[in-house]
């Protein structure tokens, strides 16, 4: 099969630099700068996030793109986050606090997979507070292939929501060296004050190089009180097997509400 231009442009780029090892420690800084429609009024949006995950034994990040490293190698981990933003809209400036802690446990040999996290948004000044707990079993059925089913729970005011939720992702090695990642979700809520959603989607990103990815998602969430869909296109490219500069662009639409949002982020990859 013949390469694109991209393709050899980004093979020529990346082949000077350093071979495939192992690391331990991932930091993950990033900011997000956007704008939020809400009828006929506009808030922007900024935020920086901080996040950090460490591997038990290690990282061999040998088998595939380096952005999916952790699980081609059917890593166990720790991580945490911690985010702080500004509202900015016309009644004034509202700052916002973001929080979450978690953990992903892979028996490698037999590819079961237990995970847990938790997670918390909250705009100051009396707004609500988000918190949810995901609880999550799976197991790679194949290779390079796992399922997961996770009960996820959120609590918002006096708003709560249970989902059950089925994911899939898949990684095909294709020729000439380059990958591509397949993702699915299916989840089915239950809410307290609001009718019982539904939300859909999937994911692919194409890696030319095991330096270079670029992908793009969709997703739906339906009910009689909301139809929110959300795309979004992204991309990270490793300048060393360390290090890595992401970027993505979100858009998040209810017609129902009359809520649109547009979201650009830039971040970057530390290992060590």
């Amino acid at each position: 099969m013949k390469k694109s231009p991209i393709a050899i442009g980004l093979a020529l780029l990346t082949s000077g630099l350093s071979h495939a090892g192992t690391y331990q420690t991932e930091i993950t800084p990033s900011y997000s700068t956007g704008e939020i429609e809400v009828g006929s009024a506009d808030v922007d949006i900024d935020e920086f996030r901080l996040g950090g995950e460490y591997y038990f034994g290690g990282v061999d990040d040998s088998k595939g793109p380096l952005a999916e490293a952790a699980f081609l190698d059917r890593a166990s981990s720790v991580r945490a986050s911690y985010g702080m933003g500004e509202i900015d809209g016309n009644g004034g400036d509202l700052d916002t606090d973001r929080f979450s802690l978690g953990g992903r446990f892979v028996d490698s040999a037999s590819g079961w997979i237990f995970s847990i996290d938790y997670s918390e948004f909250e705009i100051d000044d009396g707004g609500d507070e988000t918190e949810t707990w995901d609880f999550s079993v799976g197991k790679y059925i194949a290779e390079n292939t796992a399922v997961t089913f996770t009960y996820r729970t959120e609590e918002e005011g006096n708003d709560d929501t249970d989902f059950y939720v089925a994911e899939v992702k898949h990684i095909a090695e294709l020729s000439g060296g380059a990958y591509l990642s397949l993702e699915g979700l299916l989840a089915i809520g239950d809410a307290d004050e609001r009718d019982d959603p539904i939300v859909y989607g999937g994911s692919f990103t194409y890696y030319p190089t095991r330096h270079f990815g670029i992908g793009a998602l969709a997703a739906l969430e339906d009910s009689d009180d909301t139809e929110e869909t959300t795309y979004s296109i992204f991309g990270s490219w490793f300048a060393s097997d360390t290090l890595a500069v992401t970027a993505s662009y979100d858009i998040v639409d209810d017609d129902e509400i009359n809520v649109e949002s547009d979201v650009f982020t830039i971040g970057a990859i530390l290992r060590f």
